[in-house]
């Protein structure tokens, strides 16, 4: 693990910091004082427009109290990890930041967020206050808020904070852009660790020690998913070929090859998510074939995403393009069935494709996982590149080529 916490290579969090409560947090933060100014211009000039008075974001209590909140990150440019905090932003001030209990010390059945420090008084004789996803507030800091503002109206502030948390500055772009850099260098020297012999939990253990010293960030899961295939063709016995995960004691053969996909974290805990495919000998000529089939697909689909376009004209649109060359369409609502994944602080930002309820539409500087699926005679490859659009189409991020690779 030599070289672990070189600044050069792991800016975002590369020390043990002490705060004043004695818990040690992340670190240096990746983002500049500018960054979180802008950020917090946004939010203040909606309170403003919806005459509230402040924004509260909390942890989601109890689970995420062991991991990273992604609008904490955002609000604050630090990732408050395994702590219940709450912070608090006044139309017309600074960020407060309030420290609650941790959970393995507190009484379940007393709030974690107002038995810490004292935020009664910043809050006292508030009328309005948003609030991040009213859905998930507890019972008992719900009581806290009437109890200090007796008669206090809160307004449901995560759509606004999620649109916010979309549209990508150029310091985001630079994160997702350091996150590529990982994934690059994780492309390249796939031969180090995608070997014929080796099973798939040998392959995962080097993965994780590579990506750890290459910047990546631990405080957010890294998802590394490795789907196997066959090298022959579609056989008559088949009814759809695709890679597929393997069990941990698999052992890759000469005959397979691998899909391997990253959900990498980076600086400042910004992921990217991309794919490239290796193989161990020459790629069957019809595997090779759908798979410049699937090139072109991708093609059409950086050139065809637009401001403005809505979820359903999208997946309209790519649907008439598959249809046209004699390809299945998208139809289903989860998450395998998804032409993009919007990502930030994790994987699944938005917008989301696949759940019929989203309505917001692509914008400019957003930054998304564009997902090229092509099933088509009984054989299905799917491709990822994260893109940023653009006025006018779209930035892709990462330098290594979207290819196949023999290994």
């Amino acid at each position: 693990m030599s070289g672990l916490f070189n600044p050069q290579i792991w800016p975002n969090y590369t020390r043990a910091v002490i705060g004043p409560w004695g818990n040690d947090y992340g670190g240096r933060p990746f983002f500049s004082e500018a960054e979180k100014e802008r950020r917090h211009e946004l939010v203040r000039a909606k309170l403003r427009e919806y005459d509230c008075d402040f924004l509260i974001v909390q942890n989601y209590f109890p689970p995420s109290t062991m991991g990273v909140h992604t609008s904490l990150y955002w609000l604050g440019c630090d990732n408050y990890f395994k702590n219940t905090y709450t912070l608090i932003l006044p139309k017309d001030g600074p960020l407060e930041v309030i420290h609650g209990v941790k959970t393995s010390e507190c009484d379940w059945r007393t709030d974690p967020y107002s038995t810490g420090d004292d935020m009664s008084h910043i809050l006292k004789g508030a009328k309005r206050i948003a609030y991040d996803g009213l859905g998930l507030i507890t019972h008992a800091f719900y009581n806290y808020l009437q109890e200090i503002c007796p008669g206090v109206e809160l307004v449901d502030f995560c759509q606004e904070l999620a649109w916010m948390r979309a549209i990508k500055s150029e310091e985001e772009a630079q994160a997702v852009c350091n996150t590529c850099r990982i994934q690059d260098a994780m492309f390249r020297g796939a031969a180090l660790f995608l070997r014929p012999g080796r099973t798939t939990e040998e392959i995962f253990g080097d993965i994780t020690h590579h990506l750890l010293t290459l910047g990546g960030d631990p405080t957010e899961m890294p998802k590394i998913l490795l789907f196997i295939g066959e090298n022959r063709p579609v056989g008559p016995e088949d009814k759809l070929v695709c890679t597929a995960p393997r069990p941990a004691d698999y052992r890759l053969t000469h005959h397979d090859f691998v899909e391997f996909t990253l959900e990498t974290p980076g600086c400042g805990g910004y992921y990217a998510e991309r794919s490239r495919y290796f193989f161990f000998e020459e790629p069957h000529p019809e595997i090779a074939a759908h798979f410049d089939e699937t090139l072109k697909l991708q093609e059409y689909q950086m050139n065809y995403y637009r401001p403005g376009m809505t979820m359903q004209q999208l997946r309209d649109g790519l649907n008439a393009y598959k249809q046209s060359v004699g390809a299945a369409p998208e139809t289903g609502h989860n998450w395998m069935t998804t032409e993009i994944r919007g990502i930030g602080n994790i994987t699944v930002c938005r917008p989301l494709i696949q759940n019929p309820w989203e309505m917001f539409p692509l914008a400019e500087n957003m930054i998304f996982d564009s997902i090229h699926k092509l099933a088509k005679n009984r054989r299905s490859l799917t491709l990822h590149e994260t893109v940023r659009l653009k006025k006018d189409g779209v930035e892709i991020f990462g330098s290594y080529p979207q290819q196949i690779t023999v290994l």
